[in-house]
């Protein structure tokens, strides 16, 4: 229900529950019979219809948000045991100066990395706890990016957009918490989005992240500016950048270990777990771990590759140039007295060309085993996997 476009367009419509920022529209949750004016309590993004069930408007410190419920044939009031809550980035025109000093100061704000984090999270808390709803997404945008502080510590799934915040909030509880399941944590980023930039430096080797940051290339900082694929996941489009490519492959293994998440689920729903379940699950985390890993190094090993044909190119084309310096200067010798005269001054194509490509060869070769090695522990995961499935009918079905 809640892809990564649904909570992409329901940050945009966030920003409406703040009567003050359009004026054809508010979101608020009141019944049909009690909307007056420009209130509205429903909403639709992506052909999916939702029902605002609760709002929230802070003037004292900019911070907005609402929580929305599904409405389905079961559910026409919304689907209140799966609810999601969004907080609004900054506001965009900033028509609120208390929402743009809170994003400013939360480069230097201790304890969740904005002003507003308290009053998301006493929101997230009233709806649970007060509505009794149950919470199963949390979304932000910008600033709003403290919802992976609330999400960890109500342990709640959360995807954020252009991630303005600070890890370092995280007590230790939700740093705990977020590093055994970065599966249930996205934050979108772009390499080059000064916004971002600004809080952290986007320095990806300084950022303690858990592995909850997915970069993306661009500078943009635009919530409107992500694409999506046909089912709704953001789209990661072709790139030179080794740090992308990183991110893909990590983003794909978070999808993998979020479907074990979820099948485990299921398979508890009823009891727990057997022993051949159990099994399969470790199995299929054992294979998603190795080819996530094979993956990583196929991209790494390809770069390097290149970067080891490269020298070897350029050692050969090193001592084509001596030998036409060598033939340029020595006019009246011969030429194996030209090469008998390098050598004699150390530059011989031993030396520049075929000890490196040696040493480079050498090096192609282990990164090839390496690939090898991968490819039949896949191979044999696989199999065991299948073997299992094969035996146990009642696991089959349910798989």
């Amino acid at each position: 229900m809640y892809t990564d476009e649904v909570l992409n367009k329901l940050n945009q419509e966030a920003y409406y529950a703040d009567p003050d920022y359009d004026k054809k529209i508010t979101y608020v949750a009141k019944p049909d019979n009690e909307l007056t004016g420009k209130e509205e309590n429903q909403l639709t993004v992506v052909g999916k219809d939702f029902k605002v069930v609760a709002s929230a408007d802070i003037d004292n410190n900019g911070y907005q948000g609402f929580a929305v419920a599904p409405i389905t044939k079961e559910y026409p009031q919304g689907d209140i045991n799966n609810v999601a809550i969004i907080s609004a980035g900054t506001n965009p025109d900033w028509k609120n100066p208390v929402d743009l000093v809170t994003a400013v100061t939360a480069k230097n704000t201790s304890g969740g990395g904005s002003l507003q984090t308290k009053q998301a999270d006493d929101f997230v808390n009233f709806v649970i706890n007060t509505q009794g709803y149950n919470v199963t997404q949390l979304s932000g945008y910008s600033q709003g990016a403290y919802m992976l502080k609330v999400g960890a510590k109500y342990k709640i799934p959360t995807t954020v957009f252009n991630g303005w915040f600070l890890y370092d909030s995280l007590d230790e509880d939700e740093k705990k918490f977020m590093m055994e399941n970065p599966h249930l944590f996205k934050n979108y980023r772009r390499l080059d989005d000064s916004t971002v930039n600004y809080l952290d430096g986007n320095n990806r080797e300084k950022i303690t992240d858990f592995g909850t940051v997915f970069w993306f290339d661009g500078d943009s900082h635009g919530i409107k500016d992500w694409k999506f694929d046909k089912n709704g996941a953001v789209i990661f489009e072709e790139t030179s950048s080794p740090t992308v490519k990183m991110s893909q492959i990590a983003y794909q293994a978070s999808l993998g270990k979020w479907a074990l998440f979820q099948l485990k689920q299921k398979f508890t729903a009823s009891g727990g777990l057997s022993a051949n379940e159990q099994i399969y699950l470790d199995d299929s985390e054992a294979l998603l771990v190795v080819e996530t890993v094979a993956r990583m190094n196929e991209t790494i090993s390809t770069s390097l590759k290149k970067k080891y044909q490269d020298g070897i190119t350029k050692a050969e084309e090193l001592w084509q140039k001596t030998e036409q310096a060598a033939q340029n200067i020595g006019t009246t010798l011969s030429y194996a007295e030209e090469i008998e005269a390098l050598e004699s001054g150390g530059a011989s194509k031993q030396t520049i060309v075929d000890a490196p490509a040696s040493k480079y060869k050498e090096k192609i070769a282990k990164i090839d085993s390496q690939t090898v090695e991968y490819t039949s522990l896949i191979t044999e995961i696989k199999a065991s996997i299948s073997k299992l499935v094969s035996s146990d009918q009642e696991l089959a079905s349910q798989i």
